[in-house]
């Protein structure tokens, strides 16, 4: 029983080992060497300190939790720490002296030999719960322990053996077990954090190096976060952004899409908007997306595109393909498209005046194309001046120009026709006035 509670007794004193190695945090004392060896030396004057309160079973011959503290460093930490801690323990020893020196210093090199094996060899090939693990290392190392006791002279080693087998593989094994799964958790808590810092530090990098604006809101709508990059767009300070209600916004629709992505649908707004901190505005696409946290939406993340230089040059090359580069007029494709597509009633009646230059050719072979050109500009104006909501003036042709008109009859067509060519008549080169068949 005296043997027993010594042991117990030597065990609290592991709780200073625990408390070393929560403090310092697995993951960073094994950052740079100078920790390592700092943390050894740490760790082998905790293995003194046992050894110092051991229990004495006689004169020279005395028990602690040395093997616990030895096996777990060399399990858990570096080989630098690991090492350090055991040459501690060891002088220690032989410092003590005493008839089971031998076996104590064997105790202490097979606490680290099987605590070097286990972590390179056996935890890689075991797959059993955490706890039995643990367990079952510690039944090793203290199986080794007593086998070390046969290293005392004579036939006491057997005799030790007899009075000690029984607390030691009781007591001891679940001593490792505790501190073994108590440092599991520690690393995997460590690690936990690394890994959220690390996530955090890229989702950061991507938020705020972004190309696109990137802004994240709470679930009711609120801006919570945004880059540089989304107030670069809207022409404002990015601390202006924080805080904003988007749900006050005046662009209804956007309103819209923002409440239905908070409902947990993902919506896109592509459109003009402007900015309600400085008036600019521009073409852009804004994308809501749900933000989804332990199955329960927390909020959104939108991201937002300047699309004005692409829908500006969206639009002028379709101004290229419907008009024509000279005059700046709808072209024959866009007439034949307008002709004859699908008109509702409401158009009609439907009219067309088409139109051609009396002696364009001549001109252009007596003039030159540059004054060739120039009749054709005006010529186009003059057209061009009739466009309405139902009016819609082209160049058809070489020196052909024609109007569509929507909801005119007989008698408006033949006054517009008077007075284009009354318009130009007026239009003279070389004193000569231009004509124009219809």
């Amino acid at each position: 029983m005296d043997i027993l509670v010594g042991i117990m007794r030597n065990v609290s004193f592991l709780f200073a080992y625990l408390f070393i190695i929560h403090i310092l945090q697995i993951s960073k004392v094994n950052q740079s060497l100078i920790r390592r060896i700092v943390l050894g030396f740490v760790l082998g004057f905790i293995a003194i300190g046992v050894m110092s309160s051991a229990f004495t079973l006689q004169e020279g011959v005395f028990y602690d939790t040395r093997s616990v503290i030895v096996s777990i460093t060399a399990l858990f930490f570096s080989l630098e720490t690991a090492l350090i801690t055991a040459f501690v323990a060891i002088g220690y020893r032989i410092y003590l002296g005493g008839i089971g020196a031998v076996a104590g210093v064997l105790t202490i090199l097979f606490s680290f030999i099987i605590g070097r094996i286990w972590r390179h060899l056996v935890t890689k090939r075991i797959h059993v719960n955490q706890y039995l693990e643990m367990y079952l290392f510690g039944i090793v190392v203290h199986i080794f322990m007593l086998i070390a006791q046969f290293a005392m002279p004579n036939s006491l080693g057997i005799d030790v053996i007899k009075d000690i087998w029984l607390p030691v593989l009781l007591i001891y094994p679940l001593a490792v077990m505790a501190v073994g799964v108590f440092i599991k958790q520690q690393i995997s808590s460590s690690e936990f954090r690394k890994s959220m810092e690390i996530s955090e530090e890229k989702y950061r990098r991507v938020f705020d190096e972004n190309p696109l604006g990137m802004f994240q809101y709470d679930n009711k709508g609120i801006i919570q976060i945004a880059n540089s990059r989304f107030a670069e767009i809207l022409q404002t300070n990015p601390s202006n952004l924080i805080g904003l209600d988007m749900t006050t916004l005046p662009n209804k629709k956007l309103v819209d899409l923002l409440t239905r992505s908070l409902a947990g649908e993902t919506t896109y707004f592509e459109d003009f908007y402007q900015s309600v901190f400085s008036g600019h505005r521009f073409y852009t696409r804004v994308q809501f997306m749900p933000f989804i946290s332990d199955k329960t939406q927390i909020g959104g993340i939108g991201l937002v595109e300047d699309l004005t230089e692409s829908y500006e040059s969206k639009r002028q090359i379709e101004e290229l393909i419907k008009t024509d580069p000279l005059t700046k007029t709808l072209n024959r494709q866009t007439f034949d498209q307008l002709l004859f597509q699908n008109h509702t009633k409401n158009e009609h009646p439907i009219s067309i005046l088409i139109g051609d230059i009396n002696t364009f050719q001549i001109i252009n072979e007596t003039f030159g194309f540059d004054e060739g050109n120039r009749i054709l500009i005006e010529i186009s104006n003059i057209f061009k001046s009739k466009v309405s909501k139902n009016i819609q003036a082209f160049r058809t042709g070489g020196d052909e120009f024609s109007l569509i008109m929507f909801k005119t009859n007989e008698n408006t067509t033949k006054a517009i026709m008077e007075e284009l060519k009354d318009s130009i008549s007026h239009i003279q080169i070389n004193n000569i006035n231009m004509m124009m068949s219809f």
